[in-house]
């Protein structure tokens, strides 16, 4: 039982701590450029981080970058990517 209460609370812990959020999302008119906003919940916290650009469902973009806190990730896609795009981020260790 202390072993389970001992996970429970480490993943509490690690699943709320330095959560990653994208604040923002904005593509041009052409498609091109697409910029990305990110916080962590800590704003002292450094890391690197990677967005993903998807059209449709699929991938058609992505960018690496190391953000301090908060930061723009702004991800350029030759020929443009108009209509259903979604971007998702996330942390690399």
């Amino acid at each position: 039982m202390r072993k389970f209460i001992l996970f429970l609370s480490l993943f509490l812990w690690t699943s709320t701590s330095n959560a990653l959020e994208i604040t923002n999302y904005t593509a041009s008119i052409t498609g091109v450029f697409h910029d990305v906003t990110v916080a962590f919940d800590d704003m002292n916290k450094v890391a690197r981080v990677r967005c993903l650009i998807k059209l449709n469902g699929k991938p058609v973009g992505k960018k690496d970058k190391t953000i301090d806190g908060v930061g723009t990730i702004q991800i350029m896609i030759s020929g443009g990517a108009l209509g259903d795009t979604t971007a998702s981020c996330d942390e690399l260790q």
